[in-house]
């Protein structure tokens, strides 16, 4: 059954169907049909798979950049490296479904949060929003990330360490951001 755009945005009918891959997935498919021009429905199926592909490698790019955001940029490397030949991982970059956008997001989370946390600069608060956003609209079992992560944000808050900005200043923006 063909959806239409409507239905790829709103229509979550099960929790494998994650929207933001969805919303990528028809995207490509549709700039496929409007380059190909085919007669009725497609029988080609990589379009959609393109966007897991694309974010099964930037998830292997993220995991260095994350690992280097904390200072260890050879366990990065490493990592990043393990990440790329990883079962899981190569499964994910090939099927049509979002895992491999949701592991690419978590990173992407971490390193926004860190450098919010340490800067304390709105541009970096506003990207761990975007974030925590995205990876929530991708996949509403990932609020699990998001309520341990922003419980130790508190916490660090709380304490005072590691902040370039006072702490009501921090709480201030991180009470923003997650509203």
């Amino acid at each position: 059954k063909r959806f239409n755009w409507l239905e790829t945005v709103y229509g979550y009918g099960t929790p494998n169907n994650h929207i933001l891959f969805s919303i990528a997935s028809r995207a490509c498919e549709d700039a496929w049909n409007s380059i190909v021009r085919p007669h009725g429905f497609p029988l080609v199926e990589w379009p959609f798979r393109v966007p897991a592909l694309v974010f099964g490698v930037l998830a292997v790019a993220a995991m260095a950049w994350l690992l280097k955001e904390f200072g260890l940029p050879g366990a990065g490397v490493a990592a990043a490296f393990l990440l790329g030949i990883h079962p899981w991982n190569i499964r994910y970059a090939s099927e049509a479904r979002g895992y491999s956008l949701l592991v690419f997001l978590v990173p992407v989370l971490f390193v926004f949060w860190r450098r919010a946390m340490i800067t304390g600069q709105w541009k970096w608060w506003g990207a761990f929003a975007v974030a925590e956003f995205s990876l929530i609209y991708c996949y509403p079992g990932a609020v699990f990330v998001l309520v341990v992560l922003n419980v130790i944000t508190l916490a660090l808050i709380a304490k005072g360490r590691d902040c370039a900005a006072p702490r009501t200043t921090q709480a201030g923006r991180w009470f923003c951001v997650n509203v």
